[in-house]
Order: structure tokens, then sequence, then C-alpha cells
């Protein structure tokens, strides 16, 4: 992962790792839905780490 920070904001508070679709063998990240507590808990935690 690039941005392993955010990435670890994401898993930490309903985020989750899939398999990209547009590129067979690679996996992304994606945080949790936007407008839910557990969204708003990874954008506390990817602001309070400098992003």
């Amino acid at each position: 992962m690039r941005d392993q920070r955010s990435c670890n904001c994401a898993l930490s508070n309903g985020g989750r790792v899939i398999d990209d679709p547009a590129r067979p063998g690679r996996k992304v990240w994606r945080s949790a839905k936007v407008g839910t507590a557990a969204h708003m808990a990874f954008m506390n935690c990817t602001n309070g780490s400098g992003r």
C-alpha cells in the first residue's frame, strides 16, 4: 500500500481490504461508508496523523 497511515486508520475504524477489480492480483483498501461514525473516526485518525 502506498499510503500506509491512511490504510491503518481505515482498518482500525471499520474499513476493509478487498481485491482490486481493475487490477487482478492486487489489493486495495476502503474506508467505512461516508456519513457513518466509523468514517468520522477514520477522518479523525488521518487528520491526527498529519494527513
